[in-house]
C-alpha cells in the first residue's frame, strides 16, 4: 500500500516494526541512560508496547484520536484502536480510501509520540491535530505543483471529514 512517500515516516515504520528503535530499553542496555523506566509514568521498562501502547498517557492520547473518529457520521463505532492496529497501522474497512486515511492518521501518532518522547513532552492531541493539518497542508501544495490536485482532494477529502 502506497499511504505516504514521506521518508521520515517509512523509515519510522520500518525501524518501528523491526525493533530497532532507540526507547529507553535498549538505551540502557548499552548504557546510555541511567534508567529503562518511562520517561513519563516512571513504570515500567519502556518498551515498543508501553511507549506506543501501555504507558497512560498513550492510551489517552489513542482514546482521543478514537473518539474523534467515531463521532464523525462517515465513521463506523467499531473503529476501535488496539494495539495491533497501531503496530501493524494496518485498519480492516471496507472503504479503501476511509481506511487508508485512518492509517495515515495512526502511523502519524505513532511518529508524534516518538518525537514528543525526544522532545520530553506529553503527547497532546491538540498539538497532533495541529501537525496532521500541517501534513495535509503540506501534501496539497505538492499535489498543486504537480497538477494531482484532484486526485489529492479524492484521497484526503475522507480525512479532513474525519477531524474534530
Amino acid at each position: 500500500m502506497k499511504l505516504t512517500i514521506d521518508t521520515k515516516l517509512r523509515s519510522f515504520q520500518y525501524k518501528y516494526l523491526m525493533y530497532i528503535l532507540l526507547i529507553n530499553e535498549k538505551l540502557f542496555k548499552y548504557g546510555m541512560i541511567e534508567s529503562s523506566l518511562c520517561d513519563f509514568c516512571s513504570t515500567p521498562i519502556e518498551t515498543n508496547t508501553h511507549l506506543f501502547w501501555e504507558c497512560i498517557h498513550k492510551q489517552q492520547f489513542w482514546c482521543q484520536i478514537n473518539n474523534c473518529l467515531n463521532e464523525k457520521p462517515n465513521t463506523s463505532s467499531d473503529n476501535l484502536i488496539t494495539y495491533l492496529i497501531i503496530y501493524f497501522c494496518n485498519v480492516d474497512s471496507n472503504n479503501q480510501i476511509k481506511s487508508n486515511c485512518i492509517t495515515y492518521i495512526i502511523l502519524l501518532g505513532e511518529y508524534f509520540i516518538f518525537k514528543n518522547k525526544y522532545e520530553k513532552t506529553i503527547p497532546n492531541f491538540n498539538d497532533f491535530k495541529y501537525n496532521l493539518k500541517y501534513n495535509l497542508n503540506l501534501k496539497g501544495f505538492i499535489a498543486e505543483r504537480k497538477d494531482t490536485i484532484e486526485a489529492h482532494q479524492n484521497k484526503w477529502n475522507a480525512l479532513t471529514t474525519t477531524l474534530c
